[in-house]
């Protein structure tokens, strides 16, 4: 947020206009957050199949990484529910 030691010296017209800039900015960066870590998805499923072609002969270790899977998979729903809001 911008700090309010700035705000308070700005008329109202330039406070809408640099809130305006700080909105569109802010916006900016967290798409290019959000693109980076999509960009780097296609990389973590081609490991997940390398893993699982390792694991594919123990059935304990592939119990622990659908654990894991299902963690992660909960954990990417609540970022994707967070950021659609």
């Amino acid at each position: 947020m911008v700090p309010h030691s700035i705000l308070d010296k700005c008329t109202t017209q330039e406070k809408a206009e640099v809130l305006e800039w700080w909105r569109v900015t802010s916006e900016a960066v967290n798409r290019e957050r959000v693109r980076s870590q999509v960009i780097k998805i296609p990389v973590v499923f081609k490991d997940l199949a390398t893993l699982l072609d390792v694991i594919q002969d123990s059935p304990e270790d592939l119990a622990e990484f659908r654990k894991h899977a299902y963690a992660l998979k909960d954990a990417v729903s609540k970022v994707v529910r967070r950021k659609s809001r």
